[in-house]
């Protein structure tokens, strides 16, 4: 997850699996459903751990999180993709973001000033932690998936999958690799199934460990 923004690769299009869930951009309106669904999913994550603690504040504090990286991050930018299933329930979201476009430098402070606040005493950590993730992205122009997350209850349903099939297409098309920051152990042979290879583990004191995963451009 990161503050920086840049440019969104082209919108998704429908893309149905199981369930009838399909996959559609996203929309300002639909920022509380996706915001909701993203904290549920993150619930129990290490990173938002880290950033936001394991206090009472936790699920209100993880749905403002990200609804601040929906609003100032990415739908600015055309980066959101939602499952949903029939009756536009949101089940899944997915934000991920190509390399051309960086926001203003108004953009970057109003974003820190709101992290801030909603960060508290993590503000500092949680900078750093960007940072030293900011230094290792891959150096060629690169889609970058920034978080995606579904509804728990829904997992291995081929949801996750769903969301990510139409970006990865256009990321083959236009011959650029994908790159994600893994949180989770177990998610690494769903990347893995996907194309995605571990380039490095970032361990730092006090901060849980992220996997690092690239995918090259598929012709």
């Amino acid at each position: 997850m990161s503050a920086r923004a840049p440019s969104p690769p082209p919108t998704p299009r429908a893309f149905r699996v199981r369930l009838g869930v399909a996959v559609r951009p996203a929309a300002p309106c639909d920022v509380p459903a996706a915001a909701a669904v993203l904290a549920r999913a993150f619930r129990d994550d290490p990173v938002t751990g880290f950033l936001l603690g394991d206090g009472g504040r936790r699920p209100g504090a993880l749905e403002d999180f990200f609804a601040l990286q929906l609003l100032r991050s990415y739908l600015p930018h055309g980066g959101v993709s939602l499952a949903t299933l029939p009756g536009d329930q949101v089940v899944g979201a997915l934000l991920a973001l190509g390399p051309e476009s960086v926001g203003s430098l108004g953009a970057e402070v109003g974003f820190a000033l709101q992290l801030a606040q909603l960060l508290r005493t993590r503000y500092v950590p949680a900078r750093r932690l960007g940072h030293a993730l900011g230094r290792r992205r891959p150096p060629v122009p690169h889609l970058y998936i920034g978080t995606i997350g579904v509804e728990p209850t829904l997992w291995r349903r081929g949801i996750g999958a769903a969301l990510l099939a139409p970006v990865l297409a256009a990321a083959d098309r236009e011959g650029r690799p994908a790159y994600l920051e893994c949180s989770r152990a177990e998610n690494l042979s769903f990347y893995t199934r996907l194309g995605f290879s571990c380039t490095e583990v970032l361990e730092r004191v006090r901060t849980p460990p992220l996997w690092l995963m690239t995918r090259p451009a598929r012709r």
